[in-house]
């Protein structure tokens, strides 16, 4: 896919993470170890990723949809899955590769690590 991305213009890797692999976050919420290490994992791949790849102008973000209306989230989370998607959208559509290693949440603004 490497080859691919080289050849596109403003190219963007965007990897769903969680609020749950936040080291900051840790101490606080979720039970479930694997699914949290496995985002933490996640959120170090990008990041390492992204410095991989910025001199060729591919940038890497990790994002957090939020806490949605999902199986998951369950019936008392805060977003719809619409609400949670099209402030995904908007976000993507508004990074550059100035924000390449950043950890956002769905409305754009900075996660904690």
């Amino acid at each position: 896919m490497l080859p691919l991305l080289r050849a596109g213009r403003d190219a963007m890797v965007i990897n769903v993470s969680s609020q749950l692999g936040s080291m900051a976050l840790a101490q606080t919420m979720g039970a479930d170890t694997v699914y949290n290490v496995s985002k933490a994992a996640l959120n170090m791949l990008s990041l390492k990723t992204a410095t991989a790849v910025r001199d060729d102008g591919i940038g890497v973000v990790m994002i957090h949809p939020g806490w949605v209306r999902t199986d998951m989230g369950g019936p008392s989370a805060a977003l719809t899955v619409d609400e949670s998607a099209n402030a995904i959208v908007d976000t993507i559509e508004s990074l550059s590769i100035e924000d390449s290693g950043r950890f956002i949440r769905w409305d754009g603004t900075d996660h904690p690590w």
